[in-house]
């Protein structure tokens, strides 16, 4: 799965020099030592939350196709920076969605647990491992409002990222939102300098 997905980034992002590459897929080898399971996730670090944090039940707002305001409570991963999470008056996260509501196709399963699809963030062989991270659902909510869901105990922070659960995020959520244009739509853009 690793060395599909770091080919798929230096496919992405050319610049990425081989021996650069070469190393980032020995360090992935160096996973097996954990067994099957490769460590994504730790206990949470203190009490504020964490970038990537994982909760059981975030309240998720958006406009449907027929441009209704509706309510979904589902898992779902913090996006806001860790230190913005303390003073900022909003949080934003990413929806869990379960790989059981997603798709009966196995091509389109496979795609996201190769995470090989730039929307979707899949940690395999973890207590989340029947769902993924999806980008294109992302809500704002009151971090006081929020902060108190959690003591009331309506959701439960059930993960916390280590080290290399936040490189895969910070490279998955970079590739989502800043991927460069498809090269028709950005000649059509014009010259940057009018």
């Amino acid at each position: 799965m690793m060395d599909g997905y770091i080919d798929f980034l230096e496919k992405l992002f050319p610049a990425i020099e081989p021996y650069a590459a070469n190393r980032a897929k020995e360090a992935v080898k160096e996973f097996s030592r954990y067994g099957t399971k490769t460590p994504f996730f730790s206990k949470p670090l203190d009490e504020d939350f964490q970038q990537g944090d994982i909760f059981t039940r975030v309240p998720f707002v958006y406009i449907d196709k027929n441009g209704k305001g509706q309510l979904a409570v589902t898992g779902g991963m913090l996006l806001t920076n860790s230190c913005d999470t303390t003073r900022n008056e909003r949080l934003q996260f990413a929806a869990m969605t379960p790989l059981a509501d997603y798709s009966a196709n196995p091509a389109n399963i496979d795609a996201v647990t190769s995470n090989l699809n730039f929307e979707y963030l899949y940690f395999p062989d973890t207590e989340v491992s029947d769902s993924f991270v999806n980008f294109g659902l992302i809500t704002s909510v009151s971090r006081d409002a929020f902060k108190k869901f959690v003591e009331s105990g309506k959701s439960e922070r059930i993960a916390s990222l280590n080290a290399t659960g936040y490189f895969l995020f910070v490279t998955k959520l970079t590739v989502f939102l800043m991927r460069p244009e498809d090269s028709d739509v950005y000649a059509s853009r014009g010259s940057a300098i009018a």
